[in-house]
């Protein structure tokens, strides 16, 4: 699909995200951070979620990486 930019630098810092699905079924999502310094160093973290939304107001989360969210 499409990026949808959610910080940017001015940003305050978040303390959560939220997005909403209008129907069930099996969605991916990724999350990308990129992060540079004032001596021009960069880095990145992805991050890929799969779940699946069964009915309005649910979800179960997979996290086929066991790593820290």
């Amino acid at each position: 699909d499409y990026a949808v930019g959610i910080k940017s630098f001015s940003d305050s810092p978040m303390k959560g995200y939220t997005w909403s699905y209008s129907k069930p079924g099996i969605y991916r999502a990724v999350f990308v951070s990129r992060n540079i310094s004032s001596e021009g160093k960069t880095s990145e973290k992805v991050q890929r979620l799969t779940f699946g939304i069964s009915e309005r107001g649910a979800a179960t989360i997979d996290n086929p990486e066991q790593k820290e969210w």
